[in-house]
Protein backbone atom coordinates (compact mmCIF):
# COMPACT_ATOMS: atom_id res chain seq x y z
CA UNK A 1 0.00 0.00 0.00
CA UNK A 2 1.51 3.48 -1.26
CA UNK A 3 1.78 6.45 0.98
CA UNK A 4 -1.78 8.45 1.07
CA UNK A 5 -2.32 11.57 1.02
CA UNK A 6 -5.11 13.39 -0.13
CA UNK A 7 -7.84 16.63 0.26
CA UNK A 8 -10.76 16.88 3.15
CA UNK A 9 -13.87 18.30 2.94
CA UNK A 10 -14.37 21.13 5.12
CA UNK A 11 -14.17 21.47 8.68
CA UNK A 12 -17.56 21.39 9.28
CA UNK A 13 -18.55 20.39 12.94
CA UNK A 14 -21.73 18.54 13.36
CA UNK A 15 -22.97 16.73 16.95
CA UNK A 16 -23.48 13.34 14.91
CA UNK A 17 -20.71 10.81 16.28
CA UNK A 18 -21.39 8.90 13.37
CA UNK A 19 -20.94 11.61 10.50
CA UNK A 20 -17.38 12.70 12.00
CA UNK A 21 -15.98 9.33 11.37
CA UNK A 22 -17.69 9.55 7.53
CA UNK A 23 -15.64 12.82 7.27
CA UNK A 24 -12.71 10.60 8.11
CA UNK A 25 -13.67 7.52 5.97
CA UNK A 26 -14.77 9.09 2.69
CA UNK A 27 -11.94 10.98 1.69
CA UNK A 28 -9.85 7.81 2.79
CA UNK A 29 -12.07 5.40 0.52
CA UNK A 30 -11.63 8.46 -2.29
CA UNK A 31 -7.98 8.36 -2.14
CA UNK A 32 -7.28 4.07 -1.34
CA UNK A 33 -10.21 3.90 -4.87
CA UNK A 34 -7.88 6.10 -6.65
CA UNK A 35 -4.31 4.12 -5.62
CA UNK A 36 -5.75 1.06 -5.94
CA UNK A 37 -8.50 1.06 -8.68
CA UNK A 38 -10.96 0.10 -6.65
CA UNK A 39 -14.66 0.77 -5.53
CA UNK A 40 -14.83 0.57 -2.07
CA UNK A 41 -18.11 2.06 -0.26
CA UNK A 42 -19.83 2.29 2.88
CA UNK A 43 -22.15 -0.78 3.60
CA UNK A 44 -22.88 -1.10 6.78
CA UNK A 45 -21.68 -0.02 10.16
CA UNK A 46 -22.08 -2.72 12.77
CA UNK A 47 -20.93 -0.84 15.67
CA UNK A 48 -24.40 0.58 15.97
CA UNK A 49 -25.91 -2.90 16.11
CA UNK A 50 -25.93 -4.62 19.48
CA UNK A 51 -26.85 -7.66 18.14
CA UNK A 52 -23.85 -8.03 15.41
CA UNK A 53 -20.54 -8.70 17.23
CA UNK A 54 -18.39 -7.28 14.65
CA UNK A 55 -17.84 -4.18 16.43
CA UNK A 56 -16.07 -1.80 14.06
CA UNK A 57 -17.13 1.45 13.04
CA UNK A 58 -17.63 0.57 9.06
CA UNK A 59 -17.95 -2.03 7.04
CA UNK A 60 -17.23 -1.65 3.31
CA UNK A 61 -17.24 -3.65 0.11
CA UNK A 62 -15.63 -3.03 -3.04
CA UNK A 63 -18.51 -3.14 -5.71
CA UNK A 64 -16.63 -4.45 -8.60
CA UNK A 65 -15.21 -7.87 -6.79
CA UNK A 66 -17.14 -8.34 -3.64
CA UNK A 67 -13.98 -7.85 -1.70
CA UNK A 68 -15.06 -6.66 1.74
CA UNK A 69 -12.76 -4.36 4.55
CA UNK A 70 -13.51 -3.42 8.20
CA UNK A 71 -12.32 0.21 9.37
CA UNK A 72 -12.35 1.47 12.77
CA UNK A 73 -11.47 5.13 13.90
CA UNK A 74 -9.89 6.61 16.74
CA UNK A 75 -11.42 9.76 17.10
CA UNK A 76 -10.99 13.37 18.14
CA UNK A 77 -14.48 14.45 18.53
CA UNK A 78 -15.54 16.46 20.13
CA UNK A 79 -19.10 18.70 20.91
CA UNK A 80 -19.45 22.65 19.59
CA UNK A 81 -18.52 24.11 23.03
CA UNK A 82 -15.45 22.99 23.30
CA UNK A 83 -14.66 24.85 19.55
CA UNK A 84 -13.61 28.00 21.70
CA UNK A 85 -11.42 26.61 23.55
CA UNK A 86 -9.49 25.06 20.80
CA UNK A 87 -9.05 28.44 19.47
CA UNK A 88 -7.59 29.73 22.34
CA UNK A 89 -5.38 26.82 22.69
CA UNK A 90 -4.34 26.73 19.46
CA UNK A 91 -3.22 30.41 19.45
CA UNK A 92 -1.27 29.72 23.14
CA UNK A 93 0.43 27.31 21.49
CA UNK A 94 1.77 29.23 18.69
CA UNK A 95 2.96 31.78 20.65
CA UNK A 96 4.78 29.35 23.03
CA UNK A 97 6.38 27.53 19.77
CA UNK A 98 7.58 30.99 18.41
CA UNK A 99 8.93 31.91 21.76
CA UNK A 100 11.08 28.69 21.95
CA UNK A 101 12.31 28.62 18.49
CA UNK A 102 16.12 29.38 18.06
CA UNK A 103 16.75 29.04 21.88
CA UNK A 104 17.29 25.19 22.20
CA UNK A 105 19.21 22.96 21.22
CA UNK A 106 18.16 19.31 19.19
CA UNK A 107 14.72 18.87 18.09
CA UNK A 108 11.71 18.31 20.69
CA UNK A 109 8.45 17.37 21.16
CA UNK A 110 6.63 18.70 24.23
CA UNK A 111 3.38 17.47 25.11
CA UNK A 112 1.04 20.11 27.03
CA UNK A 113 -2.23 19.84 29.26
CA UNK A 114 -5.17 21.17 27.37
CA UNK A 115 -6.72 22.65 30.11
CA UNK A 116 -3.63 24.75 30.95
CA UNK A 117 -3.65 26.66 27.85
CA UNK A 118 -7.83 26.97 27.85
CA UNK A 119 -7.40 30.76 28.32
CA UNK A 120 -7.58 33.67 26.88
CA UNK A 121 -4.01 35.04 25.82
CA UNK A 122 -4.15 38.45 28.44
CA UNK A 123 -4.43 35.81 31.07
CA UNK A 124 -1.88 32.96 30.29
CA UNK A 125 0.94 35.50 30.02
CA UNK A 126 2.88 34.29 33.09
CA UNK A 127 1.70 30.86 32.54
CA UNK A 128 3.32 30.55 29.05
CA UNK A 129 6.66 32.35 30.27
CA UNK A 130 6.75 29.54 33.14
CA UNK A 131 6.49 27.33 30.26
CA UNK A 132 8.89 28.50 28.38
CA UNK A 133 11.45 28.63 30.78
CA UNK A 134 10.84 25.49 32.03
CA UNK A 135 11.41 23.88 28.67
CA UNK A 136 14.66 25.92 28.15
CA UNK A 137 15.75 24.87 31.16
CA UNK A 138 14.98 20.81 30.54
CA UNK A 139 16.61 20.85 27.22
CA UNK A 140 19.90 22.23 28.48
CA UNK A 141 20.34 18.64 30.28
CA UNK A 142 18.15 16.43 28.75
CA UNK A 143 20.38 13.53 26.27
CA UNK A 144 18.59 12.09 22.95
CA UNK A 145 15.47 9.53 23.40
CA UNK A 146 14.92 10.65 26.75
CA UNK A 147 11.32 11.49 28.44
CA UNK A 148 11.02 13.90 30.84
CA UNK A 149 7.66 15.44 33.06
CA UNK A 150 7.65 18.76 34.18
CA UNK A 151 5.03 18.72 36.59
CA UNK A 152 5.04 21.97 37.35
CA UNK A 153 4.15 23.14 34.29
CA UNK A 154 1.82 19.54 33.46
CA UNK A 155 4.65 18.88 30.14
CA UNK A 156 5.55 16.06 29.19
CA UNK A 157 8.81 16.80 26.80
CA UNK A 158 10.74 14.12 24.84
CA UNK A 159 14.04 14.73 22.91
CA UNK A 160 14.01 13.10 19.24
CA UNK A 161 17.16 14.86 17.70
CA UNK A 162 20.58 16.64 18.40
CA UNK A 163 20.14 18.59 15.71
CA UNK A 164 17.68 21.55 14.81
CA UNK A 165 16.35 24.77 17.17
CA UNK A 166 12.43 23.57 17.43
CA UNK A 167 10.07 22.15 20.01
CA UNK A 168 6.98 21.03 18.19
CA UNK A 169 3.89 21.23 20.68
CA UNK A 170 0.57 19.51 20.84
CA UNK A 171 -2.00 19.48 23.53
CA UNK A 172 -2.68 16.61 25.62
CA UNK A 173 -5.50 15.44 24.23
CA UNK A 174 -5.10 12.35 21.49
CA UNK A 175 -7.46 9.70 22.25
CA UNK A 176 -11.29 8.89 21.65
CA UNK A 177 -14.02 10.82 22.90
CA UNK A 178 -12.13 13.88 25.10
CA UNK A 179 -8.76 11.73 24.56
CA UNK A 180 -5.60 11.53 26.13
CA UNK A 181 -2.35 11.92 26.05
CA UNK A 182 0.33 10.42 23.24
CA UNK A 183 1.00 8.09 26.16
CA UNK A 184 -2.31 7.09 25.80
CA UNK A 185 -2.37 6.17 22.23
CA UNK A 186 -0.60 2.84 22.33
CA UNK A 187 -3.10 1.88 24.92
CA UNK A 188 -5.93 2.90 22.39
CA UNK A 189 -4.38 1.05 19.47
CA UNK A 190 -4.01 -2.07 21.09
CA UNK A 191 -7.76 -2.12 22.71
CA UNK A 192 -8.84 -1.56 19.19
CA UNK A 193 -6.23 -4.20 17.84
CA UNK A 194 -8.14 -7.30 20.72
CA UNK A 195 -10.99 -5.93 20.44
CA UNK A 196 -12.67 -4.30 17.47
CA UNK A 197 -10.34 -6.50 14.92
CA UNK A 198 -9.48 -9.38 16.55
CA UNK A 199 -13.39 -10.67 15.08
CA UNK A 200 -13.00 -8.77 11.64
CA UNK A 201 -10.07 -10.49 11.07
CA UNK A 202 -11.18 -13.84 11.91
CA UNK A 203 -14.66 -13.09 9.73
CA UNK A 204 -11.44 -12.80 6.99
CA UNK A 205 -11.42 -8.86 6.24
CA UNK A 206 -8.63 -6.60 5.77
CA UNK A 207 -8.14 -3.92 8.73
CA UNK A 208 -7.40 -0.40 8.73
CA UNK A 209 -7.41 1.94 11.45
CA UNK A 210 -7.95 4.97 10.74
CA UNK A 211 -6.25 8.26 13.21
CA UNK A 212 -8.53 10.79 13.06
CA UNK A 213 -7.63 14.27 14.02
CA UNK A 214 -10.79 16.64 13.56
CA UNK A 215 -9.23 19.25 16.49
CA UNK A 216 -5.83 20.30 14.46
CA UNK A 217 -4.41 21.19 17.66
CA UNK A 218 -0.63 20.51 16.57
CA UNK A 219 1.76 23.45 16.05
CA UNK A 220 4.58 21.64 14.13
CA UNK A 221 3.01 18.57 11.97
CA UNK A 222 5.86 17.48 10.76
CA UNK A 223 7.61 16.47 14.20
CA UNK A 224 3.97 15.37 15.34
CA UNK A 225 3.66 12.99 12.39
CA UNK A 226 7.05 11.59 12.88
CA UNK A 227 6.06 11.33 16.59
CA UNK A 228 3.39 9.65 16.37
CA UNK A 229 4.66 7.28 13.79
CA UNK A 230 7.73 6.15 16.09
CA UNK A 231 5.35 5.27 18.98
CA UNK A 232 2.94 3.14 16.68
CA UNK A 233 6.16 1.44 15.52
CA UNK A 234 7.39 0.75 19.17
CA UNK A 235 4.29 -1.30 19.96
CA UNK A 236 5.49 -5.05 19.84
CA UNK A 237 4.05 -6.62 16.49
CA UNK A 238 2.23 -9.12 18.44
CA UNK A 239 -0.04 -6.30 19.86
CA UNK A 240 -0.48 -5.32 16.40
CA UNK A 241 -2.36 -8.48 14.49
CA UNK A 242 -5.19 -7.52 14.25
CA UNK A 243 -4.42 -4.33 12.39
CA UNK A 244 -3.46 -4.44 8.43
CA UNK A 245 -3.21 -0.69 7.50
CA UNK A 246 -3.01 2.19 10.01
CA UNK A 247 -3.45 6.06 8.15
CA UNK A 248 -3.44 9.56 10.38
CA UNK A 249 -6.13 11.96 9.27
CA UNK A 250 -6.07 15.59 10.19
CA UNK A 251 -7.24 18.62 8.68
CA UNK A 252 -3.90 20.58 8.74
CA UNK A 253 -3.08 20.87 5.00
CA UNK A 254 -6.26 18.98 4.09
CA UNK A 255 -4.47 15.45 3.71
CA UNK A 256 -3.88 12.28 4.88
CA UNK A 257 -0.97 10.50 5.98
CA UNK A 258 -0.25 7.34 5.47
CA UNK A 259 2.24 5.74 8.68
CA UNK A 260 1.56 2.39 8.90
CA UNK A 261 1.51 -0.38 5.92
Amino acid sequence: MKKLRCFLKSDKMTNNKKEKERECLNPFLLYYNQINNSNYKEIATPDEDPNNPLNVDFLCEDQSIGKMIAIDILGFHHSENLARGDHLVRGNLEDIEKKLKGKVKGEYIASILYNVLNCPPGTCKKTKKNIVSAIINETRIMKLGKERAIKTCQITLTKLSDDGDTVGLLTNFIGSGQGAGLSELSKNIIEKNLKQFKRAKKDGYETFLLIDNQRELFRNHTIVSNFLKNTIDSIPPKEMSYIDHIAFITIKENKVSYIRE
